[in-house]
């Protein structure tokens, strides 16, 4: 097997990379929602993906590059969700966005968040959250030094989601959406 660098993963892909790797993605998402990560093998997903192992390598050091791979996605779409503007004009409404996400998407925000990915998925949001902070005025002015704002919001964010998770639905969406508002967003928002 050819040893895999940065610049293998970052060439333009061709329509045949592009649909074995939705095929893979979509075994990974189908089997985490019914196995747990540290139980599905490269064997199951290539069967259920449709390819053979030795495509899969092309592709993916391992199981957990696919995870990480993934979990880019998840980071992306959790970021439309809950951008720094949305959370300052209706940081509730960011809340509820949120959760109900997280809700649609369980099993698989469960799978990246406990296993392989997770420090992926808090290294994206935590540079989101940076990039995004200076330009819409979150952390600006308020009681933690401005460095520190992003970072306690994603690793609070996460720790509560993962909380949740984990927990069951015992939470209700509006529930979480009130914990996350008032010990995520509102503590970083500055003030009116």
């Amino acid at each position: 097997m050819p040893a895999m660098d940065n610049n293998t993963m970052m060439r333009p892909l061709d329509v045949r990379q592009v649909r074995t790797r939705l095929a893979l993605r979509s075994a990974m998402l189908d089997m985490a929602r019914n196995v747990p990560f540290d139980e599905i093998t490269i064997a199951d997903l290539v069967s259920q993906a449709g390819v053979s192992q030795a495509t899969f390598y092309r592709h993916y050091k391992d199981k957990n590059a696919l995870l990480t791979d993934l979990a880019r996605d998840f980071t992306n779409e959790l970021g439309r969700k809950i951008t720094p503007e949305t959370i300052i004009t209706d940081s509730r409404k960011a809340a509820q966005a949120l959760c109900s996400f997280l809700e649609e998407n369980r099993a698989v925000c469960a799978a990246l968040l406990s296993h392989g990915a997770k420090s992926a998925i808090f290294d994206d949001i935590l540079e989101n959250a940076v990039n995004h902070s200076a330009a819409s005025g979150i952390t600006e002015e308020i009681w933690l030094p401005r460095s520190l704002g992003p970072v306690f919001m994603v690793t609070t964010l996460l720790t509560l989601i993962g909380w949740w998770l984990h927990k069951g639905k015992s939470i209700t969406i509006t529930e979480m959406s009130e914990l996350i508002d008032r010990l995520v967003f509102i503590p970083v928002l500055p003030e009116a």
